[in-house]
């Protein structure tokens, strides 16, 4: 088992923050070493702190362990611009090549399909 991210970014409501936490979570989905659900939380904390104006009236919460929420305030109520959910694929082994050439039916381990 692999664990991933699926990323839902909400473009009317996103900002520069929800895209870069997007950004980081593609990283980690594509790298032997990810970024935990924590470690983005964490970013987003940071981001609030250094750019208090960008991100005024966004919250970051992490919800059942698997699923990161990334809302903003827009007019009166809060509204979604990022969903990070951690899932698990199944991985599968990819094909591998043969290094010697198939015989087709003449092979002596396919002498059954001759009859």
């Amino acid at each position: 088992m692999k664990t991933i991210y699926r990323i839902t970014l909400v473009p009317e409501f996103s900002n520069g923050l929800a895209e870069t936490l997007a950004v980081l979570a593609a990283k980690s989905n594509g790298s032997e070493k990810g970024y935990t659900l924590e470690d983005l939380k964490n970013v987003a904390e940071g981001q609030k702190i250094l750019y208090p104006t960008t991100n005024e009236n966004t919250t970051c919460e992490l919800l059942c362990g698997n699923r990161l929420h990334l809302d903003r305030k827009v007019g009166e109520q809060y509204e979604t611009a990022l969903i990070l959910e951690q899932v698990d694929i199944l991985e599968i082994p990819t094909l591998q090549r043969h290094e010697e050439e198939p015989q087709g039916l003449k092979n002596d381990n396919h002498e059954y399909l001759l009859n």
